[in-house]
C-alpha cells in the first residue's frame, strides 16, 4: 500500500486530506487474478480496501485493509514548558528580582504540526505583568498558557511606616511639642525591607523648630529620597526666678 508492505487485516493511517491510496496485490499463483476496490474517494476516518483473489479454479478469497485518513490534529498541549530553566505550568507566578527585564521561556508543542508564540517575556515592566504562550493546533484550535510576573522595583524609596511618638505623619509635616521636650521617637520603615534608612534628628531638641531628616536609599544604591518632619517645641512661658539676692543675701519679692 503506497509502496509499503502490509498484511491482510492491517490498519494503515494516512495524512489528513488523502483521497486515494495505491495498492498492489499479487496472488501466489501467477495465473490468479486480483481485484482491488475502495482505494479512491477516501473519507476522513476509517475506509475499507478490499482485495479479491480468484484462483485459476475459480475459487476466491477476500482480504481487507483498513485505511484511516487522519483528521487534522487538535493537540494544543506542551511537551516542554520552562521559565528561567525551571518547569512551570499554566497559572504559575514568577517573582523577579528586578535586575533583568526578561525571562527565558521555552515552550515546545507536543504536536509537531502545532505552532507556538510567546509574548511578554522581554522588556518586562516593574510591577505585575503576564507572559502568554499561545499554541495553535493543526486544525486551528488555540490554547493559551499564562504566567504572572511580579517584577521588583529596585528604585523604591517610599516608607511603609512614618511616625512620631506613635502618630503617623507625612513628609514635611510639623508636629508640636510642649516646652521642655528634649526628644521624640521617630520610626521610619521602608516599603522595600532591603532599602537603607538613615534618620538624623529627634533628640537634643531645642525650643522652636527642629528638623528631622529621613534619607531612604533604594536597593539600586543610586535612587535616594529625603523625607522631613518639623518638631516644633513650644518656648517656655516660665517667668519665675531661680535665684534672687541682694548684697549676696537671698531676698523675696517685695522685701524691704
Amino acid at each position: 500500500l503506497n509502496g509499503a508492505t502490509v498484511v491482510a487485516g492491517a490498519n494503515v493511517s494516512v495524512p489528513f486530506g488523502t483521497t486515494e491510496v495505491f495498492v498492489v496485490a499479487n496472488g501466489a499463483d501467477l495465473e490468479a487474478t486480483t481485484a482491488v476496490t475502495g482505494t479512491t474517494e477516501l473519507d476522513p476516518g476509517a475506509n475499507t480496501v478490499t482485495i479479491v483473489v480468484t484462483a485459476p479454479s475459480g475459487a476466491t478469497a477476500t482480504y481487507t485493509i483498513t485505511v484511516t485518513v487522519l483528521a487534522l490534529s487538535n493537540d494544543t498541549s506542551l511537551a516542554v514548558f520552562t521559565a528561567g530553566g525551571t518547569p512551570v505550568v499554566d497559572g504559575d507566578v514568577l517573582n523577579l528580582d528586578g535586575i533583568n527585564n526578561f525571562v527565558a521561556v521555552v515552550a515546545q508543542a507536543t504536536s509537531p504540526a502545532a505552532t507556538v508564540e510567546i509574548t511578554g517575556s522581554a522588556d518586562i515592566p516593574v510591577g505585575e505583568s503576564q507572559i502568554v504562550v499561545t499554541v495553535t493546533a493543526e486544525d486551528g484550535t488555540v490554547a493559551t498558557y499564562t504566567l504572572t510576573v511580579n517584577q521588583r522595583d529596585r528604585t523604591l524609596t517610599s516608607l511603609s511606616t512614618f511616625t512620631v511618638n506613635g502618630v503617623e505623619v507625612m513628609d514635611g509635616e510639623t508636629v508640636n511639642f510642649p516646652s521642655g521636650t528634649l526628644e521624640a521617637e521617630i520610626v521610619a520603615l521602608p516599603t522595600d525591607e532591603e532599602a537603607n534608612v538613615e534618620i538624623e534628628g529627634g533628640s537634643g531638641l531645642e525650643p522652636g523648630e527642629n528638623t528631622v531628616t529621613i534619607t531612604v536609599t533604594a536597593v539600586d544604591e543610586v535612587t535616594v529620597q529625603v523625607f522631613t518632619v518639623i518638631l516644633d517645641v513650644e518656648f517656655s512661658a516660665d517667668t519665675s526666678l531661680s535665684e534672687f539676692t541682694a548684697n549676696g543675701e537671698v531676698v523675696e519679692d517685695g522685701a524691704v
